[in-house]
């Protein structure tokens, strides 16, 4: 059985860390804000920043080697990224720019983990 080097898993789990460390954020965003609760906008910030927080833990804990949890956050971060525009907050720059960079960093932290993730795997092949 071949081992990943400890330098791939460590960037890896770096990396994930950011994208758990992000969707934490956006989930406890509005509880520390003090939105309503039963407010639209705070349903999405939960169901999103849970969604990525399960997703960006799960890799860091143990699924290193998938490539799938890229192709699920991506688009995640997406959402993020396109909120303030769909939920009409472009007038609020701080919302919008906070948005604009968590799902950004969440994007870019997927295609660069996926890369690594894909060659990573092409040195390991499949046993």
């Amino acid at each position: 059985m071949d081992k990943y080097s400890p330098g791939y898993v460590m960037r890896i789990m770096a990396l994930d860390a950011i994208t758990t460390i992000i969707g934490l954020s956006v989930w406890v965003a509005p509880f520390a804000l003090g939105w309503y609760p039963g407010g639209f906008d705070t349903m999405l910030h939960v169901t999103l920043g849970a969604l990525i927080t399960v997703l960006g833990a799960f890799r860091v804990l143990v699924a290193y080697r998938s490539e799938w949890i890229e192709i699920v956050l991506f688009p995640l971060g997406l959402f993020v990224l396109l909120m303030p525009h769909w939920l009409h907050m472009e007038w609020n720059a701080n919302y919008t720019n906070a948005h604009r960079i968590a799902g950004g960093v969440v994007m870019a932290v997927a295609v660069i983990s996926g890369l690594m993730t894909v060659m990573e795997n092409k040195k390991h092949p499949a046993y």
